[in-house]
Formats: C-alpha cells, structure tokens, sequence
C-alpha cells in the first residue's frame, strides 16, 4: 500500500467521521441521544478542531450549517485525486 492510498483512505475515514457527528447532531437535536454520550462526545471532540475554521469563513445560515457538507465534498474530492494518482 503506497503512501497516497494510505493518505486517501485517512480522509475517506475522517469524511465517514464527519457523516456521522451530522447524524449524531441530529440525533441530539432531537433529543433521542445525549450530548454525552461517549460516542457523540468522541465524534465533537475529534471532528470540531477541523470543522471551527470552516465556520468562520461559511457561518450558519439560519439553523443550517453546511460546513460539514463543504468538508465531506472536499474530503472526498482529495481522496478521489490521490486514489487516481497512485
């Protein structure tokens, strides 16, 4: 396994992260799951120091926050290049 494939399947994992904290956040909202949940709070902690930049630059519009969606696009995006190039 090259160094690429090793990099494209991180950001393949790390866009499967971000789905699901989006799940989980609805899951919360909806108050079927706890905030502290040890699986809701390992996804906010691993995923929010990459997601907090993105929502300074896109902020939410209403009670919508497509920085997630913007990451997961870019995520895969990178991944597919690497994947062609290696």
């Amino acid at each position: 396994m090259s160094t690429l494939e090793i990099l494209a399947f991180l950001l393949d994992a790390f866009g499967f992260l971000i789905f699901g904290r989006v799940i989980i956040s609805w899951l919360v909202a909806a108050q079927i799951m706890a905030p502290t949940n040890p699986i809701a709070s390992m996804l906010f902690s691993v995923t929010e120091p990459i997601l907090a930049p993105i929502r300074n630059v896109i902020p939410r519009v209403g009670m919508f926050d497509f920085s997630p969606m913007l990451l997961i696009i870019f995520l895969f995006v990178a991944s597919s290049i690497l994947h062609s190039n290696s």
